[in-house]
């Protein structure tokens, strides 16, 4: 993980000529955690989320908080005559609506998978990525990368949702040969990729590229190892068999 990635955290600098005791140390933390912000005071990466998910809407006012030593940028949203509260970090990743876990200063990993869902419904149908750190992951995500990594560092970390459906990649590089596995946000692979040269494809793959693309040259092949699961419905007499990822999104649908 790179430094870029990490999260920024803000330091608090408190210069006083007599402090006589903790009481008055939290006194101040506490009066310093909640600022009002102008839009033109805020980081340009910050304004720029809360510009695209007011999506049009007014923004009525951004209050500066401090949670866990690191910086929170909430949004007030005015769109269509209903209110909504946005919580962005300091560098400008979006973390979801905001819920009474987070006004309580609680929220957990759980909460933290319930914002990811958020922020894909928020894209609607297109397909997203955004790279993350590895402390952003969900533990079961984390448990299952490091199965699959076994020591080793890996070279790209992303969250992706496609159709509302959240999943998360690790990439990683051995022996010259770049690899990628694929979970849903409950630690399930859902697949499995592997970089391999265009000659060790099989053969009746070439012969398909060479009869439908002619003349075409093999930049990148990849192996794709996806993992469905068949299911066979029984509904008013009829039956009907569908396949879904490990996420739930559906891959085939057979009649």
């Amino acid at each position: 993980m790179t430094d870029s990635n990490c999260i920024r955290f803000w330091r608090l600098s408190v210069v006083a000529v007599i402090v006589i005791g903790m009481g008055i140390l939290s006194t101040v933390l506490a009066t310093a955690k909640e600022e009002k912000v102008s839009l033109g005071d805020l980081p340009s990466s910050v304004l720029t989320t809360i510009e695209k998910y007011a999506d049009g809407g007014q923004i009525v006012e951004v209050e500066q908080d401090v949670e866990d030593g690191r910086i929170i940028y909430e949004a007030e949203i005015l769109k269509d005559g209903a209110e909504s509260d946005i919580r962005v970090a300091s560098d400008g990743q979006y973390l979801g609506k905001e819920t009474d876990a987070d006004d309580d200063d609680d929220a957990d990993d759980d909460d933290d998978a319930d914002d990811d869902e958020d922020a894909a419904d928020e894209e609607g149908e297109e397909s997203d990525e955004q790279p993350v750190t590895w402390d952003q992951l969900p533990p079961a995500v984390q448990n299952t990368f490091k199965a699959y990594l076994q020591g080793a560092q890996p070279s790209g970390l992303v969250r992706e949702s496609e159709d509302g459906f959240l999943a998360y990649e690790v990439e990683v590089e051995t022996g010259g040969v770049n690899r990628a596995v694929k979970t849903s946000k409950e630690g399930d692979i859902l697949e499995i990729e592997e970089e391999i040269t265009p000659s060790s494809l099989p053969g009746g793959v070439l012969e398909q590229i060479q009869k439908a693309f002619p003349g075409a040259g093999i930049k990148k092949a990849e192996k794709v190892q996806a993992i469905v699961y068949e299911v066979k419905l029984v509904s008013e007499g009829k039956t009907r068999e569908v396949m879904l990822f490990a996420n739930g999104q559906q891959w085939e649908d057979e009649d």
